[in-house]
């Protein structure tokens, strides 16, 4: 995300990124002028570790690899970014050209605040505790569902 907002100049504050959380690696990027969008995917091949190096993965996110473990871990993870760094596009990515209905530009609303906490919040996204205007936060107790 950081690259395509530094490559494209959009960024969700500005309203003309818009983050959909799938869990995917995917970016369809539109250009309004021209109603064309084209959608680019990491191919999952690129994805995952050696057996090998991914129980060495899991034991460094444990804490429990060595130094030499982690030393191992680190030169697979500069090798493999070489590899990356080198293979051409169409071995990493699937590209295509899509059709695609074009959202509709960010709308810039009002912003009100919190009786609770009195930070200020847009207006849509504020809610109603006691008969009170409330931030997400401050309308409701955070639990895990547990």
């Amino acid at each position: 995300m950081d690259a395509i907002q530094v490559l494209l100049g959009c960024t969700l504050g500005k309203g003309n990124l818009i983050y959909r959380d799938y869990g995917k690696q995917v970016y369809t990027i539109i250009s309004r002028e021209s109603n064309r969008a084209i959608r680019i995917a990491l191919k999952s091949a690129i994805l995952g570790r050696p057996p090998e190096t991914e129980t060495l993965f899991q034991k460094a996110q444990k804490n429990d690899a060595s130094a030499e473990e982690r030393k191992s871990l680190d030169e697979f993870r500069e090798k493999r970014m070489e590899e990356l760094l080198q293979m051409d596009e169409e071995t990493l990515f699937k590209i295509e050209y899509v059709q695609i209905d074009v959202p509709e530009k960010a709308r810039i609303f009002q912003s009100v605040e919190c009786c609770y906490c009195r930070e200020k919040v847009m207006e849509p996204r504020a809610r109603i505790r006691d008969g009170k205007i409330a931030c997400i936060p401050c309308s409701e107790e955070y639990t895990r569902g547990w």
